[in-house]
């Protein structure tokens, strides 16, 4: 997708980051590009990256955003299991700051734990937007076979081609909260892509309780309905799914 550095405004004097996408195909595409910079840039939102300035040299689109402090999310997991009460408040967190994107008409494509930002107030912030504002490479990769995004993630859709959704972000997200609780991925990617591309479009689903018992039932029901194959049987909106965690989160606390 590009580039990221570490820049200094050279009026300012402040540190931003900065992505210098791949050459766009076309005047149009770079066009499309800066139209879904400008709806990104009025996206404020504490769980999403903050975007300053955009434009295109040169045929490359970049973009400076805020140069974020934290952990990645998957460097955190892979330190051990989260306590539920922590997994759940991450995962209701980032399904808030994903609806904010889907507000402004953006889809993130690309949600993942490398993708997830953790500050150090345990606040988490979704990062790599270079997808939700560049969907040409979506149009262009899937015509020619190709995939967009990181395949432990994606949805049955986007293996089958089809243009991401919202619904497309809710999926990733139930991936996101089932490893959250779990500290395990959903699907097995050490069977290769073929077996991969299996368990997503037709494999039996793992719930989070059949990994660990003590987890609450009302939890499996999120994610059985947050990454359901179809498309319009999960949550309407990102929120729906925030609230629904929420909810589970009441319920498992102790009294």
């Amino acid at each position: 997708m590009g580039t990221v550095w570490r820049a200094r405004h050279a009026t300012l004097g402040v540190e931003r980051a900065l992505k210098v996408l791949a050459p766009v195909a076309s005047p149009t595409a770079a066009a499309r590009f800066e139209r879904e910079v400008r709806a990104l840039a009025r996206v404020r939102h504490p769980g999403v990256v903050a975007i300053h300035e955009a434009g295109v040299e040169q045929g490359r689109p970049w973009f400076a955003m805020d140069l974020v402090a934290g952990e990645p999310l998957d460097a955190l997991l892979a330190r051990g299991r989260l306590p539920l009460a922590r997994a759940l408040a991450l995962g209701a967190a980032l399904a808030r700051a994903v609806d904010a994107l889907h507000e402004a008409g953006l889809v993130h494509r690309d949600l993942k734990p490398g993708n997830v930002l953790v500050r150090p107030d345990g606040r988490p912030v979704v990062l790599d937007l270079g997808l939700a504002v560049a969907p040409d490479r979506d149009e262009r990769l899937t015509r020619t076979g190709a995939f967009v995004g990181t395949p432990g993630y994606l949805a049955p859709e986007q293996l089958s081609g089809a243009s991401p959704t919202p619904a497309t972000d809710v999926h990733a997200l139930g991936l996101l909260v089932f490893e959250l609780a779990t500290g395990e991925p959903l699907f097995d990617d050490g069977l290769g892509f073929e077996g991969l591309v299996a368990q997503v479009t037709r494999g039996a689903r793992r719930l989070p309780s059949a990994l660990d018992a003590a987890l609450p039932r009302a939890l499996d029901d999120v994610v059985a309905r947050a990454t359901d194959r179809d498309p319009a049987a999960r949550y309407a909106c990102a929120a729906e799914l925030a609230a629904a965690l929420e909810e589970v989160a009441v319920g498992a606390a102790p009294t």
